[in-house]
């Protein structure tokens, strides 16, 4: 009998490709223009301080690339999700992630980093596409993300006592009896969650004073948080709100008991307030572990690329942080991830060559299994599930065989 088996990987998923190279605008499309070992020289020269490996244009990166026998980075192409090289046979090679890894910043461009600080700004994430903010504690937002015009945040009933940090999570304790608010920084956004660190006596209810600025929040009879403009127009979709005990299955490395928390939005327009109350059976079932994590809200970093499962065909996990496939019971549940690339940087160019980078957080065992890719032909949302998952062509375009990240003898990578 064929062992049960998952694969977990974390975003972000980086596609290396490479094209033939297009050289200055005299030679022939498709090839890259010959060049003399004189010109290449004469090019190529410059102060000891100069960078060997970057040159901000294609043409001055291939002539230096040729000259020189290393590859050199065209730093002009270089975008939050791109970086492209040129190669010394005239290729060139573009690392082309599924969502962006860097932004560029007045020191120019930078990795993201997660990770909180505290200074005058308040708490924030060291590098972050959006304006994310914590409280540092006291009175006002909780939290607020930023981004052009558009913010969202939201508020705690009473002050908030100082956070503790820890990498890109910030905790605050106790702002209910038994009960610890956490902060997570996002590459874009931010989440949020409540840990119940013990039973509670009485069912809470948790309200969140909402501050959105150009937005509007409601929700939908099926439980989903969704935001909307000034014109009404959906802008974020949020999977249904959900809690977890601390038990996990150790083979899909997932919660084994996960309850409903019904939601509501209460008040006005630029008044309104979430209201969060998790099912009260579940917080009573004894066969539940303690702590309990509510996920009360919308995760507003959900991104395309995420996983579908077969044994919860109307559930989505747009804004789960890592993407799952395979099976962990034999097939009854099976989960399969869909990536997204932009291809613009490609488009029009020969490729010879792709490779797919993948890292891999978790394994069933250390056992390799095959994975399979294959190209999707329709598109999909965040919020796609199993039974509006996307059409395939059927034909498979790569696999491998792979296991890490189950223990020290297969570890994750």
């Amino acid at each position: 009998m064929r062992r049960p088996r998952v694969v977990s990987v974390l975003l972000a998923f980086v596609l290396a490709v490479t094209v033939l190279g297009v050289g200055p605008a005299s030679a022939a499309p498709g090839r890259a223009a010959a060049t003399s070992p004189t010109a290449a020289a004469t090019t190529s020269a410059a102060s000891p301080t100069t960078d060997a490996t970057q040159r901000p244009d294609q043409v001055s990166a291939q002539l230096l690339a040729r000259h020189s026998g290393h590859r050199v980075e065209v730093t002009g192409l270089r975008t939050e999700t791109t970086m492209t090289w040129a190669n010394p046979d005239g290729t060139l090679t573009s690392d082309i992630a599924s969502e962006p890894v860097r932004v560029k910043t007045p020191q120019g461009w930078q990795d993201i980093d997660p990770t909180l600080v505290a200074d005058a700004g308040g708490v924030h994430p060291r590098v972050a596409r959006a304006g994310v903010r914590f409280s540092p504690g006291g009175s006002g937002d909780a939290a607020r993300l930023t981004v052009g015009s558009r913010s969202v945040g939201f508020g705690w009933t009473g002050g908030l006592p100082a956070p503790s940090l820890n990498g890109a999570v910030a905790t605050y304790r106790d702002v209910a009896a038994g009960a610890d608010l956490q902060l997570q920084a996002l590459p874009g956004g931010y989440a949020e969650r409540l840990v119940l660190r013990a039973r509670p006596a009485s069912a809470p209810v948790f309200r969140f004073p909402l501050r959105l600025t150009g937005l509007t929040a409601s929700v939908t009879t099926t439980g989903r948080i969704v935001l909307s403009d000034t014109g009404g127009k959906e802008v974020v979709q949020a999977d249904p709100s959900r809690m977890w005990g601390a038990e996990r299955d150790p083979n899909a490395d997932e919660p084994t008991r996960v309850g409903s928390v019904a939601v509501r939005v209460t008040g006005r327009a630029g008044s309104q307030v979430l209201e969060v109350a998790p099912d009260p059976v579940f917080l009573a079932d004894p066969q539940v572990t303690y702590p309990v994590t509510v996920d009360p809200s919308p995760n507003l970093a959900a991104t395309a690329d995420t996983f579908i499962d077969s044994g919860f065909p109307d559930s989505s996990y747009g804004s789960d942080p890592e993407l799952k496939s395979g099976t962990y019971n034999g097939g009854s549940n099976k989960l399969r991830t869909l990536m997204r690339f932009d291809s613009s940087p490609i488009s029009g160019t020969h490729v010879l060559a792709a490779t797919l980078k993948l890292y891999e957080s978790w394994s069933w065992s250390c056992t390799a299994r095959q994975v399979n890719i294959y190209r999707a032909t329709s598109s999909w949302s965040g919020s796609v599930t199993w039974n509006t998952r996307p059409s395939t062509n059927g034909f498979l375009q790569a696999s491998a065989n792979v296991a890490k990240g189950h223990d020290a003898g297969c570890p994750a990578g």
